[in-house]
């Protein structure tokens, strides 16, 4: 599998996780019948936690792909260390 179809996928994993926390959160605070001063600060509460957890998943994302690309790197070195002839 590729490396973007899996940070795709961790990414899109991630974001529905998130979508249906916040669904259950709305329906409580529907039911819930509170008034516009307490809900605000919950919105924003909620919206500032998602950001914060985006944030996490991107530097996951980043991770998985700085680790394939120090890999590549070791790799194409290994590749030409062992091409190359030795004079001694």
């Amino acid at each position: 599998m590729s490396l973007t179809v899996v940070t795709i996928a961790i990414h899109a994993a991630g974001v529905v996780m998130m979508a249906l926390v916040g669904l259950k959160i709305r329906v409580r605070l529907e039911t819930r019948r509170l008034g516009l001063r307490r809900v605000i600060p919950i919105v924003i509460g909620v919206v500032g936690a998602v950001g914060l957890l985006l944030a996490v998943l991107h530097r996951i994302e980043a991770a998985i792909r700085a680790a394939a690309y120090c890999g590549l790197v070791r790799s194409a070195r290994r590749k030409m260390r062992s091409s190359i002839p030795s004079t001694r």
